[in-house]
């Protein structure tokens, strides 16, 4: 009996030693701490990414015909499209006829189905696929000011928000959580 009070003596011993060293050093030696450099430093490199973000995302890119970084704007042609992108990955006829590549660019045309698209055809509307990208109404909002219009869409019942860019419209569509789905990129109506 004697033996089993020191052995129970001895485990709560133990067991409150662990406790106090875990107590006092876990913060100081176990759980990693960043230094005030550190700190420093990747606050630097979230300024940093926060003004690289989507450099294409411009009034001076936009006010071009080009919703992204790509050489293909409005104005351009099928063929021009073709010859630059090859065969799109799908065709099909939505507000007009459209071609699609990687799953992100739409390039619409005047036509209502993509077999009467003309080689000569310019494109008429441009839609991107912003999933991943992460852009805000916040985002938009700094770089264009207040949008012209938000509503819901009377074609498929999604919120967005319109922004004048020159001759140009610019409209972000969002989901129910208010997240940009995509942005399309058309002649502003006169």
């Amino acid at each position: 009996m004697k033996k089993v009070i020191i052995f129970m003596i001895a485990v709560i011993v133990v067991i409150g030693g662990i406790t106090y060293l875990m107590k006092n050093k876990t913060a100081n030696q176990i759980v990693p701490t960043i230094s005030k450099e550190a700190q420093q430093k990747k606050s630097s490199q979230n300024n940093t990414n926060k003004d690289i973000v989507l450099p294409w995302l411009t009034k001076e890119n936009l006010m071009t015909g080009h919703l992204n970084d790509d050489s293909l704007g409005l104005g351009n042609t099928k063929k021009e499209v073709v010859d630059q992108l090859g065969k799109p990955d799908l065709t099909g006829n939505y507000e007009g006829a459209y071609y699609k590549y990687n799953h992100k660019m739409i390039f619409f045309f005047p036509q209502g189905l993509p077999e009467d698209i003309k080689d000569s055809d310019p494109i008429a509307k441009l839609m991107l696929d912003t999933d991943g990208m992460k852009i805000t109404i916040s985002l938009l909002n700094q770089r264009f000011g207040q949008p012209k219009e938000t509503d819901i869409s009377e074609v498929d019942d999604e919120k967005y928000s319109m922004y004048s860019i020159g001759k140009y419209d610019l409209i972000a569509n969002l989901d129910e959580q208010n997240q940009i789905t995509s942005l399309e990129l058309y002649m502003a109506d006169k």
